[in-house]
């Protein structure tokens, strides 16, 4: 049965719970999250294979102290992956030819991030509680 926090004070005690758990137990708790969330990263970098960087760059980060699960790309990795995901200008970008600011193209988005996360928001939010829920010690 998924966890549903309903108001901030629930979410607050939630996010004290977590807080409260041994650090052996926030490893357990960070890889079956990893595991849960593993679809849905497979999903965003299919979407990218046109890119050798983007999918290598897809990760899961986990906050126990603001209770978060961030699946995100790496931008060192990446740096492209914004303009391509379409977040900064829209359906299409600028960016000069081979750094020569005198020789600029336009290229349309290919949006690979948002995508995946709106098919499978609720099937991996379901994964990320169940594996939370059975990660914790009895």
């Amino acid at each position: 049965m998924p966890i549903r926090v309903n108001g901030i004070a629930q979410f607050s005690l939630f996010v004290e719970q977590l807080r409260s758990v041994p650090k052996e137990s926030k490893k357990a708790v960070r890889k079956a999250i990893v595991a849960a969330t593993a679809d849905i990263r497979g999903e965003m970098a299919r979407r990218a294979s046109w890119s050798t960087r983007i999918p290598g760059a897809i990760g899961v980060r986990t906050q126990f102290s603001s209770a978060q699960v961030q699946i995100r790309v790496n931008q060192a990795r990446a740096p492209h992956a914004r303009p391509y995901e379409g977040l900064s200008s829209g359906s299409s970008f600028r960016h000069p030819v081979f750094g020569n600011r005198n020789v600029w193209v336009a290229e349309r988005a290919r949006p690979f991030f948002f995508p995946a996360i709106d098919g499978n928001r609720d099937r991996v939010r379901d994964a990320v509680e169940r594996a939370i829920i059975e990660s914790f010690p009895r």
